[in-house]
């Protein structure tokens, strides 16, 4: 059976995937238990699963809402500490700023199997740093 909720979410991120330089981003067809993910990128070892709820989003979107004004802060915090090192004749890397909130997975001890949250744009933005997307 078909998800109509699920199918508008997994085709808006390709869309984006493609609008991010990954003209080859193409939605996958479910396997069972030999389901690859949602979504089929350029680099095959980028595993994407697309979830369209409700239910946990307010929650979500506030700890992202945190994410980002950390992440602002210490960006301008970086800003400083470069112009300060510039100062002073030294040289200091500025290096673009990423973040994930870390939730704690529930029944599990192992920090590995916790659940580790980005906006798409951030997620796309680690990808791109990495080289797995064109710049």
């Amino acid at each position: 059976m078909t998800n109509r909720k699920g199918t508008l979410a997994e085709s808006a991120v390709r869309d984006f995937a493609r609008a991010q330089g990954d003209h080859d981003a193409e939605r996958r067809e479910r396997n069972g238990a030999l389901d690859l993910g949602d979504l089929a990128l350029t680099d095959f070892s980028v595993v994407t699963e697309v979830k369209n709820e409700r239910a946990f989003g307010q929650k979500l979107a506030e700890y992202i809402g945190e994410l980002e004004v950390e992440m602002a802060n210490v960006s301008d915090e970086m800003a400083k500490r470069v112009l300060r090192a510039a100062e002073s004749g030294r040289h200091l890397q500025y290096n673009r700023v990423t973040g994930s909130v870390i939730i704690k997975r529930p029944r599990k001890g192992n920090v590995a199997d916790w659940y580790s949250l980005q906006t798409v744009g951030m997620r796309f933005a680690d990808l791109r740093e990495m080289g797995r997307l064109p710049r």
